[in-house]
């Protein structure tokens, strides 16, 4: 859990700061002269920003798998007690 919690943080600090080097370049683009400088910071930007989305989507991937890992064995478990209460009541009836 604690290790989960360190994990976010450091997950959310690095966006931060990637979110904060794309408007440093986005800021430049918009305060150069020249055409091709401008185009050159916003490329850089949005290749940032790509980056960024790829590495989100993939940590949103690993958290749903480990949901479903987590639920497949909650079910199984709740199985096993289910066929423990009907073995103790067939027991007691029989």
């Amino acid at each position: 859990m604690n290790r989960e919690k360190i994990q976010r943080r450091h997950l959310k600090k690095s966006f931060n700061l990637i979110v904060r080097r794309l408007r440093l370049e986005v800021s430049r683009g918009k305060m150069t002269s020249t055409v091709s400088t401008r185009q050159g910071c916003l490329t850089r930007a949005a290749g940032r920003l790509s980056t960024l989305l790829e590495e989100i989507s993939a940590e949103q991937e690993r958290r749903v798998e480990e949901g479903a890992h987590g639920a497949k064995e909650l079910r199984k478990l709740i199985q096993e007690k289910r066929s423990e209460l009907k073995k103790e009541e067939m027991s007691r009836t029989s």
